[in-house]
């Protein structure tokens, strides 16, 4: 039987150019992250922040009909414009006529730019650039809640704010978030090294935000180990300690 309708369980949102310039509470939008057209040594549009390697804006937003038509990708970079992305990649109601197109009923929603913020190590930074995301992806979602199934992310440096910011997460609508599960090595900012969560944080410090759920360790390497338990941020020493790129996916199951 041939299958006609689909859930993607990995798809994408392309972030406004200004949503951390217009949403970052005033102490850290010095610092926000923009879309900046021909930044000093660079053709195209780049995401800049701080003092950071620019990241290409629009990369993102290439796809080609075979392998040979990635030859283009260079010419993509330096003439693409981030504003021509299409609009369901930041548009809901847009997104949902592409999604009637592909046969897809729902998706399950990721960062693109954000994905490099993880590695932020300025705590207080890291919480603020996922709280304007957060936000921002929890109204996205709101325009049709059982078919964008949003991931928000949360900053670890903190248990305490991580268990509130999931909490939150929960309260908006999303169905789940994503966590750096091992945190690079202490720095003079957080002061803490891979064991900085401390004692196990049990369901109950986070009631509303935990559920009996499916928790999903995705590694950069591709392995994929599931586990039917309550969700809570803990200590992950059963990971690989030598990765520092290792992400956890919370997903929140009704």
């Amino acid at each position: 039987m041939a299958v006609e309708h689909y859930i993607s369980s990995d798809s994408h949102i392309l972030e406004p150019a200004q949503l951390w310039v217009e949403q970052m509470d005033k102490t850290f939008r010095a610092q926000a992250p923009r879309v900046v057209h021909n930044p000093p040594g660079y053709e195209g549009d780049y995401w800049l922040f701080g003092d950071r390697e620019p990241v290409t804006a629009v990369q993102g937003f290439f796809a080609g009909a075979s392998r040979k038509s990635y030859d283009e990708i260079t010419d993509h970079l330096a003439k693409a414009n981030y504003e021509e992305r299409l609009p369901g990649s930041y548009d809901p109601a847009a997104r949902l006529k592409d999604m009637e197109i592909d046969g897809t009923v729902a998706e399950v929603l990721y960062p693109t730019y954000p994905l490099g913020l993880m590695t932020v190590t300025d705590a207080p930074l890291q919480r603020e650039l996922f709280r304007v995301y957060n936000n921002w992806l929890a109204q996205y979602c709101a325009y049709a809640p059982t078919r964008l199934i949003g991931l928000g992310l949360i900053s670890v440096w903190d248990v305490e704010h991580a268990v509130a910011e999931l909490q939150r997460c929960a309260a908006l609508g999303l169905k789940g978030a994503m966590i750096v599960s091992i945190p690079r090595r202490a720095t003079a900012t957080n002061n803490a090294a891979t064991s900085h969560y401390g004692p196990r944080r049990k369901t109950s410090t986070c009631p509303s935000a935990c559920m009996p759920s499916r928790a999903m360790v995705l590694k950069m390497t591709g392995t994929i180990r599931a586990t039917a338990t309550p969700v809570c941020i803990t200590r992950p020493n059963a990971l690989s300690p030598s990765s520092s790129t290792t992400v956890s996916l919370i997903v929140f199951l009704a």
